[in-house]
């Protein structure tokens, strides 16, 4: 039995068996659609919240970077690990659940916890007509979308999901605290776009086209985030983005703490644990 609570009469007894799922995709937004379709209310205003996934949309959509390839090939590879816990009495419901992710490593077909992931509380909530609805809380999501094993804070995140003893498919999302988005998505980001200016273009070219081909998402690229005319892409040419600066800003306010928010699909398969020794 697990019991989460906040306050009193908020406490949520689960009961019931654990399973374990791994992560087999996870589905990053490539346009407004996608963002909007991967979106959830985190505020409670009533209304779609996914700003960073409209971010990565615009992006994706001139050829910047392909968020999705990207995390596509490090869950393949395994070296991008998320897996998913979920105790319930039945995942058809009705009934009470609690819910997380966590980092994890693999040997052979072989899943385990990594030792160095964050101990976080499950999510809590529940089943009804087989849709789980979980949340608020914290989470740390093991993610590849900028083409490097990371992990991303979410603070009141919410998920909604269905699951049986065999897969599990939904949504996560929550939002990125304002200092995760300066120390942890903006490097991210500038790596992963100069990664692409150092494939796509001449290496040593002189500015303003740094050797990048005429009409190409690179050149594009140079234009837009390279104020300086140095053909280095870096996390101050991307503050001197205002547009990016804008969409990149604060667009939630979760428990006093501004947040850009941020949601993904996801796809997990079921897996059978190793009894302890």
């Amino acid at each position: 039995m697990l019991v989460v609570s906040g306050c009193a009469a908020d406490t949520v007894v689960v009961s019931g068996p654990h399973d374990r799922y791994a992560m087999t995709h996870q589905g990053i937004p490539a346009s407004n659609a996608d963002a909007r379709a991967f979106g959830l209310d985190l505020d409670g205003d009533g209304k779609l919240d996914n700003q960073f996934g409209m971010a990565l949309g615009a992006a994706a959509g001139p050829g910047y970077a392909d968020f999705q390839a990207a995390s596509d090939r490090l869950l393949q590879a395994s070296q991008v690990i998320a897996l998913v816990d979920l105790q319930a009495a039945n995942t058809l419901g009705p009934t009470a659940d609690a819910w997380t992710v966590f980092l994890g490593t693999k040997s052979g077909a072989t899943y385990e916890t990594d030792p160095v992931s964050p101990s976080t509380v499950p999510l809590s909530g529940s089943i009804a007509d087989k849709l789980s609805t979980v949340g608020p809380g914290d989470l740390v999501i093991p993610v590849g979308l900028f083409g490097t094993p990371g992990r991303l804070r979410l603070v009141g995140a919410h998920a909604t999901f269905v699951a049986n003893n065999r897969e599990m498919h939904g949504i996560i999302g929550g939002g990125i605290p304002a200092t995760e988005v300066m120390d942890t998505i903006l490097p991210a980001g500038a790596a992963m776009f100069q990664q692409k200016i150092a494939s796509d273009c001449e290496a040593g070219a002189p500015p303003p086209d740094c050797g990048c081909p005429m009409g190409s998402p690179a050149a594009s690229m140079i234009r837009e985030f390279d104020p300086d005319h140095d053909c280095v892409i870096t996390v101050d040419d991307l503050l001197a983005t205002s547009w990016l600066n804008a969409v990149l800003a604060p667009d939630v306010t979760i428990d006093g703490q501004h947040a850009l928010s941020f949601g993904i699909s996801f796809d997990a398969t079921w897996f059978e644990t190793v009894p302890a020794s």
